[in-house]
């Protein structure tokens, strides 16, 4: 397994990590997806212009890296809903 997302957890963070993020939230600061207005066409184009790279950087497409955020998404649902139905939580 390979572990892509060390810089969420770990501290301190790397200054690129820190430079990125302050600029995220200084520019576009909305909710991608949610709305038409500046900051949030802002922030799903900092999604997409990440999702383009990822897919660069391993030679697949878009596609492939969204079908795998769907996925992780989906599995994590799912694994909350099997927690929530153990005998141990009733």
């Amino acid at each position: 397994m390979i572990y892509l997302d060390n810089a969420a957890t770990s501290w301190p963070k790397p200054p690129e990590v820190l430079k990125a993020m302050t600029d995220v939230l200084e520019h576009a600061g909305g909710n991608p997806g949610r709305s038409g207005h500046r900051l949030s066409i802002a922030a799903a184009r900092v999604i997409y212009d990440t999702r383009e790279e990822i897919a660069r950087f391993f030679g697949i497409s878009v596609t492939v890296v969204l079908t795998l955020e769907i996925w992780k998404w989906r599995l994590s649902l799912l694994r909350d809903l099997l927690w929530l139905r153990t005998p141990a939580m009733w």
